[in-house]
């Protein structure tokens, strides 16, 4: 599984990795380094479960340009993304463009599941 975290999204999916086994991936997307919530616990998750984990820190584009969590962006965090079910939870909006880019790394429909959290 993938799973697609924006901002304070990031709590319910916090919640789901206690529970989930086998092979994880986590992107956690916040706009500025202070914004990450749960850090520590993340890694240290990651760490005994064998979790990937992918902070992405940055207002819309990375520095060279590429727009992130675009479908470029997405295959290269998760090169097998395609095969696996992703999970979304953020902001509507940004849970709204995240999952159409997903839909275009080509997972199918049935294997996306979109959370709309916000505060």
């Amino acid at each position: 599984m993938a799973l697609i975290a924006g901002g304070i999204g990031i709590t319910p999916i916090r919640a789901l990795l206690e529970e989930m086994r086998g092979d994880l991936v986590l992107v956690y997307r916040v706009v500025r380094d202070e914004d990450i919530v749960f850090g520590q616990e993340l890694r240290k998750l990651a760490d005994s479960k064998g979790i990937t984990l992918h902070f992405v820190v940055g207002d819309h584009a990375s520095p060279d340009g590429e727009k992130l969590l675009s479908p470029e962006h997405l295959r290269e965090m998760v090169p097998d993304i395609a095969e696996r079910e992703v999970y979304i939870c953020g902001p509507p909006a940004m849970s709204d463009l995240i999952e159409k880019n997903v839909r275009q790394t080509r997972v199918p429909r049935k294997y996306i599941h979109t959370e709309r959290f916000a505060l």
